[in-house]
């Protein structure tokens, strides 16, 4: 079994590592990454599938619910950096100032006023919620939108700034299979996705040729379909350790062959294949998680921007509410969080450390979030 499984998995990787990679439309590897992940970490393809992260993350965790219905219903997630929020006001009072210049000297001066005092920033937000998901052992279901939105200032040479922009709607559905009592899991998840894209870089000539501001930024859409697969291995507890620290290993094949749009002004989400391992040791009424993944397998990239690692505890239930904690490094970042659970509504917060470079220790991006969970 052990061996038909660790198959799985190195075929997964191979599958994925035949295929050219494409870049990436930012540094994330996929849709919808919760705030618990993300508070340890984001370091969750091998943790067990207790909530709504497990169809967006390994669809195999799927297999980890009950056998009865749950359901989450408008759950908004924020995630956003320290002062993103006032650079996109700052922004928007530019093009309004823009827009109302007179001449072409007056919008030169103000975007390159603008361009110099804020290079080298780069600042991003996340906007993202399940509509509604239904969740059960073997399916889950729902209807999800997000969106985010990056701009960066990079070149001191040329007055310019990057906008990146993405916003989704669309369905997700998924089914996970166990086999062997849960030891072997698999499963399979599918995205329809109507996709709203921007990503241009505004230079001064952009600004000064168009009537409007908003006119030198291109706005394309398009429906697109993803598919993503994943498989998880408990390991035998006849194995040396394994009793006590409860070892589980996976794979996922997320986006495969990239995710594809129509539209001409809409790129491609690009593939990806992760490897993941957790341990989860129990001590006294304390339950504990230690989980590792690599990212993005087939993408090249310094190791410490693919590699993530956290550590959650979950404590007892308490006058009603139950507790965990989260740390962890993502990226070499460091990460924490935490999640006050009342059964019906959850409250989830989070800080973490993005790498903005394709090489390590270029730029950290520190970022803030919350979730506010509806659901039974």
């Amino acid at each position: 079994m052990k061996k038909y499984v660790i198959g799985m998995i190195v075929g997964l990787v191979g599958i994925a590592m035949g295929q050219p990679a494409a870049a990436a439309e930012t540094n994330r590897a996929f849709l919808m990454q919760g705030i618990r992940p993300l508070g340890m970490g984001n370091a969750f393809i091998a943790t067990e599938g207790s909530d709504s992260n497990a169809i967006f993350y390994n669809p195999a965790a799927i297999n980890d619910y009950e056998k009865k219905v749950h359901g989450t219903f408008i759950s908004p997630t924020v995630d956003v950096g320290a002062k993103s929020l006032s650079f996109i006001n700052d922004i928007r009072d530019l093009a309004d100032d823009i827009d109302d210049a007179t001449t072409d000297a007056q919008k030169n001066d103000l975007f390159g006023d603008f361009t110099e005092a804020n290079f080298g920033r780069v600042e991003n937000y996340r906007v993202s919620s399940p509509i509604a998901l239904i969740m059960h052992h073997y399916f889950t279901v729902g209807l999800i939108a997000e969106s985010e939105t990056q701009v960066a200032l990079r070149d001191p040479s040329f007055d310019s700034f990057d906008l990146l922009s993405r916003n989704d709607m669309g369905v997700v559905a998924g089914t996970g299979w166990g086999w062997f009592d849960g030891q072997v899991q698999a499963g399979i998840a599918f995205k329809g996705l109507y996709r709203i894209y921007t990503q241009e870089t505004v230079t001064q000539r952009d600004v000064v040729v168009s009537d409007d501001f908003s006119d030198a930024i291109d706005v394309g859409q398009g429906f697109g379909v993803g598919v993503d697969i994943g498989t998880k291995l408990h390991l035998p507890e006849a194995l040396p350790g394994a009793a006590l620290l409860k070892p589980v290993i996976a794979a996922t094949y997320q986006d495969i062959g990239n995710t594809r749009f129509s539209g001409d002004e809409v790129d491609d989400k690009a593939q990806s294949v992760s490897v993941g391992l957790s341990l989860n040791p129990t001590t006294g009424p304390v339950a504990h998680t230690f989980a590792f993944d690599v990212r993005d397998l087939n993408h090249k990239a310094d190791f410490i921007t693919l590699f993530h690692a956290g550590y959650e505890a979950r404590f007892p239930r308490l006058f009603k509410t139950t507790a965990s904690v989260r740390i962890g490094a993502n990226q070499g970042y460091l990460t924490g969080g935490f999640t006050l659970d009342w059964r019906f509504v959850k409250l989830s917060a989070m800080t973490y450390g993005e790498e903005f470079g394709e090489v390590s220790r270029v730029k950290e991006m520190r970022r803030f979030g919350g979730e506010l969970a509806f659901g039974f």
